[in-house]
């Protein structure tokens, strides 16, 4: 072939709610760091992307806790869920630029009681 990927071009997984799609399955979140989106994802998020984008579903045992998502530990930029109600199921939807090494950062102000990550689309180099 005479195929040539575009510079920057999103894409997207074939079904975006299967269990194939699922970064974090229904875990508790206690301790930021980075989320290794190749390892977590078995293979199927390629290495050294630029971007992602999927969606999150959470809950917090306690009231007027959140959690974050983001490229780089420390960054401004990124998602950033409240939630106002202990118990409560949030979720919305994520468009985050990856670190150098194609990763995000995910951090709460306390565990997270339940935490499903999903992704729909990457942006490739």
């Amino acid at each position: 072939g005479n195929y040539t990927r575009p510079k920057g071009e999103w894409v997207y997984a074939e079904q975006q709610t299967a269990g194939n799609c699922r970064i974090i399955n229904n875990e508790t979140i206690s301790n930021p760091g980075t989320i290794n989106l190749e390892a977590l994802s078995e293979g199927r998020v390629p290495k050294g992307i630029v971007a992602i984008k999927g969606h999150i579903v959470y809950t917090q045992a306690t009231a007027g806790k959140y959690i974050i998502l983001r490229g780089v530990s420390g960054s401004n930029n990124g998602l950033f869920l409240y939630n106002a109600v202990n118990g409560i199921i949030s979720t919305t939807g994520y468009d985050i630029a990856c670190d150098s090494n194609g990763d995000i950062n995910i951090a709460t102000d306390q565990d997270a009681t339940s935490a499903t990550l999903y992704w729909d689309a990457v942006q490739l180099r």
